[in-house]
């Protein structure tokens, strides 16, 4: 059992998709995931500002969904930060999550976590 998008977004566990969001958020905010609330902390993701990295931690990592114009944002996101991360798993499922939220917009869709 684990974590299931549509679009092609995201397939894995649950802590695999922890584990991208708090990787993308070390290395765009050098700071750690559990340190805002929602995770634990105090400090309120109002402070992010990239709109698109603020939405992707934000979403529920076993249910709900992404609208198009929320897609659009996180693509946007992942597309300025793709060059500057290290091959690894964190640059490729910044890909993956990048291509399954542009493919998402394209079509108008919803991205669904299963």
């Amino acid at each position: 059992m684990g974590l299931d998008t549509t679009h092609n977004a995201f397939h894995g566990a649950y802590s695999s998709f922890m584990r991208f969001r708090k990787g993308l958020v070390n290395h765009s905010l050098k700071t750690d995931v559990m340190n805002f609330i929602g995770f634990g902390g105090n400090v309120p993701e109002e402070t992010i500002e990239s709109p698109g990295l603020r939405r992707l931690i934000h979403q529920s990592d076993c249910d709900g969904e992404i609208s198009p114009d929320d897609c659009k944002l996180i693509a946007d996101y992942l597309e300025t930060i793709i060059p500057e991360l290290s091959e690894g798993e964190l640059k490729d499922r910044s890909i993956q999550f990048r291509d399954g939220c542009l493919l998402a917009h394209s079509k108008s869709e919803f991205i669904e976590f299963e």
